[in-house]
């Protein structure tokens, strides 16, 4: 039985291109495409290419499309190709919630599997563009909040009070929530603006901040690590690649969690 808003397009050609989307295109697709990059890595398909992007620009020349189940549909619209496959996925950083596209590719290039290393966070990014995108004032440890509302403002007004974007790319973030939840799995939320919040952003940055008690975003969905996100010219893309790298395992989620000191945090993040 195909799964819930699963679209199987009718040709059986090899896979050659991947778009990871999600509705604004800034964060948590960005995130699961490094995810899936390192997952294709493990199971021989390096060779195939994996993007990023909002589901209102499906580029036409993908095979497949990996995004929220909600946002099929409106990436069909955008794709606009009976050659494209669309999948759901429900966890953009787990990597169990992708097996169901492995399989699905493994059936269609099942003569190109050749397993290759993976990516190691620790080699991906400019020690220079960690202190730009994420630096440590950046960080906030045990804050509590009542409502997802109440930590998006939170992680918004650091990115704010820094200077990476003015107050009214708070109320994009907030908006972003209202339209699609910015729960992205493993006890991770990541709150950023619309595709239309650019002009509102004056850099690219990222804020964490740690909820020990955690903040409910939705049913079983507890977020511990709160990541805003201003993404301008995509310079924030390399910080955010190694830290989902990172938020794959569960257990960085909860040293993040557990943290004293923003250098324990820093620690687990790679960034020195």
């Amino acid at each position: 039985m195909p799964a819930v808003g699963e679209t199987i397009a009718k040709t059986t050609s090899k896979i050659k291109k991947i778009i990871v989307a999600c509705d604004s295109g800034m964060g948590s697709s960005a995130m699961g495409a490094s995810v899936l990059k390192n997952i294709l890595k493990k199971s021989g398909y390096a060779d195939i290419s994996v993007e990023h992007s909002s589901a209102n620009q499906i580029a036409p020349d993908a095979d497949l499309v990996i995004t929220l189940d909600s946002l099929i549909e409106r990436a069909k619209l955008a794709g606009g190709s009976d050659s494209i496959s669309y999948l759901p996925v429900n966890n953009f950083l787990k990597e169990d919630d992708y097996k169901p596209a492995i399989d699905f590719i493994a059936s269609r290039n099942q003569a190109t599997a050749t397993k290759t290393e993976v990516d190691d966070p620790d080699d991906l990014v400019p020690t220079k563009n960690e202190a730009k995108v994420l630096p440590k004032e950046n960080i906030k440890l045990h804050q509590h909040f009542r409502t997802p509302e109440e930590a998006i403002e939170a992680a918004g007004q650091v990115l704010a009070s820094n200077g990476f974007v003015d107050t009214t790319y708070i109320d994009d973030m907030l908006k972003r929530n209202e339209d699609l939840s910015v729960y992205v799995g493993n006890h991770v939320a990541v709150p950023h603006g619309l595709e239309t919040s650019d002009p509102k952003i004056k850099k690219s940055g990222l804020s964490v901040l740690q909820v020990p008690e955690g903040v409910e975003f939705g049913p079983d969905e507890i977020a511990y690590v709160i990541i805003g996100i201003a993404g301008k010219s995509d310079t924030h893309l390399e910080m955010l690649t190694k830290i989902s790298l990172v938020l794959m395992d569960e257990a960085n989620v909860e040293k993040i969690r557990s943290a004293e000191s923003e250098e324990e945090i820093m620690a687990v993040l790679n960034i020195s």
